[in-house]
This record gives C-alpha cells, structure tokens and sequence, in this order.
C-alpha cells in the first residue's frame, strides 16, 4: 500500500513532508492496525488535499488539461493547479491563438480571487475568439454571447 510499509511489530505511515506515525500490533491487534493506518494516512491526505498521491482512485488530471478543482464549462478556459518551488498556485487559464501561435494565460485565484479569475479568463478567450464555446450551460452575465457545443 502507498505510504504504509509493514514491520515485524506493525505499520508505519510515512507520507513524505508530512507526517509519520507508527501503529503497533500491541496497542491496535490483529488486522485493526492495518485499518487504523490506512484511515490515518487517508485523513493527513485530506486535510492537506492531497489524495491525489494515492493514484487512479483520486487521480488529479494533468495541469495541461486540468480541471481538478471547478468543472469549467467553457472550452479553452481550464481550473489549474501548478507547483512550482514546493508551492501550489491555484487558477484559471485561457488558450487562445493569436498570430498563428498557441498562447496561454494564467489568472491567479489568490491575486484575484476564484470568480474574478474565472470571468478574466474567459474575457481574454472572448476577445482572441470572438465566441465562447459551452459544454453546458453556466450562469452567465446576460450580453456575453456564446454557442452550445
């Protein structure tokens, strides 16, 4: 199992930059300490949004394409989340063309906070394609013009 490693006397629970935490077959027997472990590591991942280090059950998409935190229902306008020196920074990012080359734009959410970011980001995609292209119907502000897809 990810982050549990089996002693002779129990588990340990060793997620990386975390936390580590010992659980014996004295204090926990039989199979409870196997339990108790893995309901340990699932609660630190949690609580420090991690569960995506646990593999295909929780999976977080790729930051090319990423929508791991708000569905985004424009095409073009993706929820990122990108690492960068140990840090999480969290956005939205629009893709656009302009002169024949693919651009890409990154709207802060701590510097402009989530909606803002979002309406940013889909202002920047309205502008270089003139339309927005919708995979399902989100509130919208009345006059922005779009197109179901």
């Amino acid at each position: 199992m990810k982050y549990i490693k089996q002693h002779p006397n129990g588990y340990e629970v060793f997620i990386p930059n975390l936390a580590t935490r010992y659980f014996s077959f004295s204090r926990f027997p039989g199979v409870n300490a196997l339990y108790i472990a893995v309901a340990w590591r699932d609660a630190q991942l949690k609580e420090n949004d991690l569960m995506y280090l646990l593999g295909n059950l929780y999976q977080r998409p790729k930051t090319s394409n990423a929508v791991s935190g708000p569905f985004s229902p424009i095409i073009g306008v993706n929820y990122q989340m990108q690492k960068k020196t140990g840090t999480f920074y969290c956005g939205w990012s629009a893709r656009y063309s302009f002169e024949k080359k693919q651009r890409n734009r990154f709207f802060s959410i701590n510097k402009y906070g989530q909606k803002k970011a979002f309406l940013m980001a889909c202002y920047l995609r309205y502008q270089h394609c003139g339309i927005l292209y919708v995979k399902c119907r989100p509130p919208f502000e009345p006059g922005v013009p779009y197109t179901d897809v």
